[in-house]
């Protein structure tokens, strides 16, 4: 009987990166190597260096990306971490005792994409109007991989009721600053949001900041996040807490209780979480959404791997949960149940999207305008004369169940100086002059949608019926520019095909007793992906 008494295997240890304006100890955060594992065999390191590349470009933060094995010496080996383990039935060891585990070194280079982005253009969005927006957005501000989003904008508001136009303005602001105390991964979070409407004296803002801790070991990791905020909502009018202040407190433990090969971790996240809401003459008791204070725990369960080929997406992410919470103000459990599954799946010319959010609770209410195209986010219940209501928003329920699909397809990839070059000739007057234009290049992608959400409707009292549903469609016209991977610009035409259509062909499967009379059509144009 022959037996190979020796075999080498691998491991990674040591990693050096050759950078642009990335900072290395974010993208070793962002994107982790694994410099733990044994692999048995080069296939398998090669493999390996495969995926890690491949998670290096779901960042959409560099133009390309390479993996360089430093020179391997035999002679330059580590001791293997496992004693020998005897075979079943016999007293040779399993491993031998002169297998071979062979350092190997990797240098890692990325070459940032475009990632800075100064624009004014004019953005139009049903439900705020027409408005002129200076737009600021760097995907990979001072290097941290954490997107900086700052804009400010004038326009005109269209009153959704009465038509009038009125001019309004506002500006805006996000980030999370990432830095490192001691062992400790922390970041400073700021999200500033404020608009002001002539005419109505309608001012509303939000304001928060706060920080996150996460103290990492090797299969789990211990999170704080506190944050104060400071808001003033108009909708909380009718109970008199327009302006007020809510702190928040939440200690979690995300467990890493299972590693996929080529995929990532399974994470289980017990957690805690206290919450206050106050203003300076008490919160409303009949006020749902922020009486308190709310003390909760609960957990999830939650996995990503969303691959980037090319501008299609392939991968899932999903988020499974529930809390239970006291609210000492109305003396009540606050029991919620919430799930969020995204599936993606991109071939060469076109891709399937979806994604699946539920939550379902009992007295908090959460908006879900903005998860819906074609359905105008701000609309109130109707011949409501002798119902008690905690909220007339329509489009704002304690559950719901909402389902996106999008079928992205591949219009055109431009490459201006080709085809000037193939039209002019090579180094013509004309190709000379716009040889910027190659700069801009894009590909342009076209997506026909349909969204549905079914909902608790406070007025019929029913949940989840299909005829108190919301059924919308559309199309969405996507642009990726080639030098600025994470960015998209975005367009979209929705109709409300409920009121457009079903309510005409047949009556009978809808309720239209209490949906306000409004326009059929939501249009949208801005930066970002809807989902």
């Amino acid at each position: 009987m022959a037996f190979t008494l020796f075999s080498e295997s691998y491991r990674i240890s040591d990693v050096t990166y050759t950078l642009d304006n990335t900072r290395e100890m974010d993208l070793r955060r962002v994107v982790p190597v694994n410099t733990e594992k044994i692999f048995e065999s080069k296939e398998e390191l090669d493999f390996y260096l495969t995926d890690l590349k491949q998670r290096l470009m779901n960042t959409r933060a560099f133009q390309n990306v390479e993996i360089v094995k430093g020179e391997v010496f035999p002679s330059a080996t580590m001791a293997s971490p496992f004693p020998p383990t005897p075979s079943a039935g016999s007293s040779l060891p399993a491993t031998p005792q002169n297998d071979e585990i062979i350092p190997v070194s990797l240098q890692i280079r990325a070459q940032d994409t475009k990632h800075l982005l100064i624009l004014p253009y004019p953005k139009y969005d049903s439900n705020d109007g027409l408005i002129f927006k200076i737009k600021v957005k760097d995907v990979n501000f001072l290097g941290t991989m954490n997107t900086m989003d700052i804009g400010a904008f004038a326009g005109i508001k269209e009153d959704i009721k009465s038509g009038k136009q009125n001019p309004t303005f506002g500006a805006e602001f996000k980030y999370s600053y990432p830095f490192y105390v001691a062992n400790f991964f922390a970041s400073w979070n700021n999200n500033f949001d404020l608009q002001y409407t002539h005419g109505v004296n309608e001012l509303e803002f939000y304001s928060g900041t706060g920080f996150t801790f996460e103290r990492p070991y090797k299969r789990f990791s211990l999170v704080f996040d506190l944050s104060e905020h400071a808001n003033r909502d108009l909708e909380y009018e009718d109970f008199g807490d327009t302006q007020f202040f809510t702190s928040d407190m939440k200690i979690s433990l995300p467990v890493k209780v299972f590693d996929i090969e080529n995929w990532g971790f399974v994470f289980w996240t017990p957690f805690t979480e206290g919450k206050v809401s106050y203003d300076k003459d008490r919160i409303s008791i009949k006020n749902d959404d922020l009486a308190s204070p709310v003390i909760s725990a609960g957990q999830s369960v939650s996995t990503k791997r969303i691959n980037w080929y090319g501008n299609f997406r392939s991968g899932i992410s999903a988020s499974v949960g529930h809390t239970i919470g006291w609210d000492f103000m109305q003396e009540e459990i606050e029991p919620t149940l919430f799930a969020e599954i995204q599936a993606f799946k991109g071939f060469s010319f076109m891709g399937i999207n979806t994604r699946f959010s539920a939550f379902v609770t009992k007295s908090r209410r959460d908006k879900i305008g903005k998860l819906i195209r074609g359905a105008r986010d701000k609309q109130n219940y109707v011949n409501i004369e002798e119902i008690e209501l905690k909220t007339k928003k329509s489009l704002k329920s304690p559950s719901a169940l909402v389902l996106n699909l999008d079928l992205p397809i591949h219009v055109i990839t431009t490459h201006w100086l080709d085809w000037s070059d193939f039209i002019f000739g090579q180094d013509s007057w004309f190709s000379r002059t716009f040889a910027w234009t190659d700069k801009f290049n894009f590909e342009l992608q076209v997506s026909p949608f349909i969204d549905i959400a079914l909902t608790k409707n406070e007025v019929t009292g029913r949940l989840f019926s299909p005829k108190d549903g919301w059924y919308t469609g559309g199309i969405e016209f996507l642009a990726f520019p080639e030098r600025w991977k994470g960015i998209v610009m975005r367009g979209s035409l929705g109709i409300d095909l409920g009121r457009a259509v079903i309510a005409k062909k047949y009556p009978e499967k809808i309720d239209m007793s209490w949906r306000e009379n409004i326009k059929k059509y939501e249009i949208y144009a801005g930066i970002g992906l809807h989902y």
